[in-house]
């Protein structure tokens, strides 16, 4: 459970969750959109305060979560120029891989300054496991899985196996 604008409290969950789940074995995890400051907080995302935390939390988790054999995505806002966008962090062994925007946001992988180092964001990141041949990895987040052309079918065209689905809806039911 989080709290809606409450970014250290919120990493400090998410750091507890990723801390056991590598404890248990576990090699992937996937958190929810924009888990880091909630999702409802809405107008708020846009606020410097909420910006800045959720990089601040998202620091602290890289930092808490080195050494660790395990793949996070986790969900967070981060600003571009004016634009504010719903992003994944991918994380392993408390490196900041790449940041995955909400697909329509970039036409191309970009880098850019996040947590003190140049990190690449990229709508179309693909993560092969080095010990698990064929597991390869990406991600939508929120609203991409309705669009005309789904981010997950352009994924699995450029060899994705498995698609890791952040949403910040509670249930999502789709025919």
């Amino acid at each position: 459970v989080i709290k809606v604008a409450d970014t250290d409290y919120n990493a400090e969950r998410i750091i507890e969750s990723i801390k056991l789940a590598a404890a248990n074995g576990v090699k992937i995890i996937t958190f929810p959109e924009l888990v880091i400051s909630g999702a409802s907080c809405y107008d708020l995302l846009s606020h410097q305060v909420i910006l800045r935390g959720a990089e601040m939390a998202l620091k602290k988790i890289l930092d808490e979560t080195a050494g660790l054999d395990i793949l996070a995505f986790v969900g967070l806002p981060v600003a571009m120029g004016a634009r504010i966008m719903s992003c994944a962090a991918a994380i392993y062994m408390g490196e900041l891989l790449c940041l995955i925007p909400e697909a329509g946001n970039l036409e191309y992988t970009m880098e850019m300054q996040y947590c003190g180092s140049t990190v690449e964001i990229s709508e179309n990141a693909l993560f092969e496991h080095k010990l698990i041949p064929g597991l390869n990895m990406a991600v939508e987040i929120g609203d991409d899985i309705t669009a005309p052309i789904s981010p997950a079918m352009v994924h699995a065209q450029a060899g994705a196996t498995v698609i890791a689905r952040l949403s910040s809806e509670p249930a999502t039911i789709y025919s």
